[in-house]
């Protein structure tokens, strides 16, 4: 199955729901099938009739199933070997975990945001997912999790053992997921890289009269907008997306700095983007050839940041793939990790 296909993520939750093994492909490969030689691309799931508690006809049953209720077209193939790319049977096409996944959501997290995850996995995957409160944090075993997700919110409030236990989880191959402001909070708590601050931004800002307050405030807000930037669709946490040029959702004035690490940096902004709707002209620049999405390896697991809200709405399709590509392989983002 194409993981392109819009749909593709309701085959997999449905397959991996049931306990049947899926595999994904990490180098495209070319397949004879009924229809002829089709063309598969990075991210494409691969169902094989070995190694599965079902036998062959309830295997074929269930995908069919699945596929069919999800709009999606399966391909049968009569061997592993392909024609041209990577032979099925290669360590480029590599298990996918069915994810515990828990969503941070209570007090002083940004509902809209928090609520716009659980949408796409509940309502349109009808996958499951715990729901933790902030104050949780430090104060239950996480390894009953493989992906934990925090929006943007208030997290000042989360003492040192919260951060302990999230950054002990991570390294023992925990994928944390974040974005909007709780990108900043988790770099400003050694969760993330942050970069250093520029010595000019140290300084005070310039004295305003008050009754300029409305005006000036409301010509340096943001209330989202589309900004053009270039994915790297060769890593796993952009599979499925078809082309580089891809546009992203601007609402915050969170912005990531590259790290050393030069396969980390999935998306960037251009560096002269294109933009739909109006942004400040301050805002512009700081976005301007900064990280949009970015994956930090860190021990045995990593840490997944969003400059913004990847599913904003729930009608930010392109990059909700890369929330859902960010939990269904979260293990298979960085080296290590769980398996």
């Amino acid at each position: 199955m194409d993981w392109r296909d819009l749909n593709a993520p309701q085959v997999l939750s449905a397959l991996l729901q049931q306990g049947i093994r899926v595999r994904t492909a990490f180098e495209p490969f070319t397949s004879r099938t009924e229809g002829g030689q089709t063309a598969f691309q990075r991210g494409s799931l691969v169902v094989t009739a070995g190694g599965q508690s079902l036998d062959a006809a309830a295997l074929r049953t269930a995908v069919d199933k699945a596929a069919r209720e999800a709009g999606v077209v399966a391909h049968a193939l009569s061997t592993g070997q392909s024609l041209s790319g990577v032979d099925l049977g290669s360590d480029n096409v590599r298990v996918v975990r069915a994810p515990r996944i828990a969503l941070i959501a209570g007090e002083g997290v940004n509902a809209t945001e928090i609520g716009s995850t659980w949408f796409a996995l509940s309502e349109r995957l009808k996958y499951p997912a715990t729901r933790l409160d902030p104050a949780q944090l430090g104060r239950v075993s996480l390894d009953n999790y493989d992906s934990i997700v925090l929006s943007g919110g208030r997290y000042e409030g989360l003492g040192q053992p919260a951060v302990d236990a999230l950054k002990a989880w991570v390294r023992r191959g925990g994928s944390l997921v974040v974005f909007g402001t709780a990108a900043r909070w988790a770099q400003a708590n050694g969760l993330a890289p942050q970069a250093e601050r520029e010595e000019g931004e140290r300084n005070a800002p310039a004295r305003r009269d008050y009754a300029d307050r409305q005006s000036v405030q409301g010509e340096q807000r943001t209330s989202g907008n589309a900004l053009s930037a270039d994915a790297d669709i060769s890593h796993p946490l952009a599979f499925g997306l078809t082309r580089r040029d891809v546009f992203v959702n601007k609402e915050t004035d969170v912005t990531l700095s590259p790290v050393a690490d030069p396969f980390a940096n999935v998306i960037h902004i251009d560096t002269d983007p294109q933009v739909n709707g109006y942004l400040p002209e301050t805002l512009r620049q700081s976005a301007a050839g900064s990280v949009w999405a970015q994956v930090n390896p860190v021990g045995a697991g990593n840490v997944v940041l969003f400059a913004d809200d990847p599913a904003h709405r729930k009608y930010w399709l392109g990059t909700e793939r890369l929330l859902i590509n960010s939990l269904f392989f979260g293990n298979h983002l960085s080296g290590g990790g769980r398996r």
